[in-house]
């Protein structure tokens, strides 16, 4: 029995000790958890606050534009205004001009 007690002392350390560190240690785990989610919500507040900062003190949102000569089309948004005031003419009159077939239709699921 020492002779086994001697070789289980000399060659344990091969066995008992987790050289991978894979092993469940929860103080760990939750240490990383949490730095790596405290890390991420700082990186998102740095980088929001620099954004805002660089958005109110530049003029990138509200810098003037330059058109180069181009403007509005007034015959063209004319023409499409028309074309939508005379589809709810039509529409209109549909509704208005109902013939009786859709009084006579019954329902089903009453």
């Amino acid at each position: 029995m020492k002779v086994y007690l001697k070789i289980k002392g000399k060659w344990s350390h091969l066995w008992d000790r987790d050289t991978s560190k894979a092993e469940f240690n929860p103080y760990r785990d939750w240490k990383f958890i949490l730095s790596g989610a405290l890390a991420g919500l700082l990186f998102a507040i740095v980088s929001n606050v620099f954004l805002y900062f660089y958005v109110q003190s530049e003029d990138t949102v509200t810098a003037d534009v330059q058109t180069d000569g181009l403007s509005l089309n007034q015959s063209g948004l004319n023409a499409v205004l028309k074309s939508y005031g005379a589809k709810t003419d039509r529409f209109n009159a549909l509704l208005s001009n109902r013939t009786g077939e859709f009084e006579r239709v019954a329902d089903p699921s009453i």
